[in-house]
């Protein structure tokens, strides 16, 4: 008998994870808002970030990476992208510079300090 009832416990368990749980996640989902929509009012809501890049070295991608953050889906104004140079000695920071009008800025950072260590 105890056997039977465990077996059962288990039967039900494994029900429930694949159909019960989500059927639960719709059914408690359904009284909300939209499907992630935003609206203005949302995004006025939303904080300030800062997008800190660290870099040394970086000419061969960093361009890339700028252009990939710059593309990003945040409300103009509340969007700050960094690049912060840690002594490179290539062309980094002046392929940073040229992204310059566009609000990226350039922290450059003398004395190979480390990735995890800010002015």
């Amino acid at each position: 008998m105890l056997i039977q009832i465990i077996f059962f416990i288990l039967i039900v368990s494994v029900i429930y994870t694949y159909f019960g749980y989500p059927l639960l996640l719709a059914f408690l989902s359904s009284g909300r808002k939209g499907s992630g929509d935003r609206t203005e009012n949302d995004e006025a809501n939303l904080p300030g970030i800062a997008l800190l890049i660290a870099a040394y070295n970086e000419e061969n991608i960093i361009e890339e990476k700028i252009l990939n953050s710059l593309a990003l889906s945040y409300p103009e104004g509340r969007l700050t992208i960094a690049v912060v140079s840690d002594g490179s000695t290539d062309r980094t920071d002046e392929i940073t510079m040229k992204y310059k009008e566009k609000g990226v800025k350039l922290i450059r950072v003398e004395g190979r300090q480390g990735k995890t260590i800010l002015p």
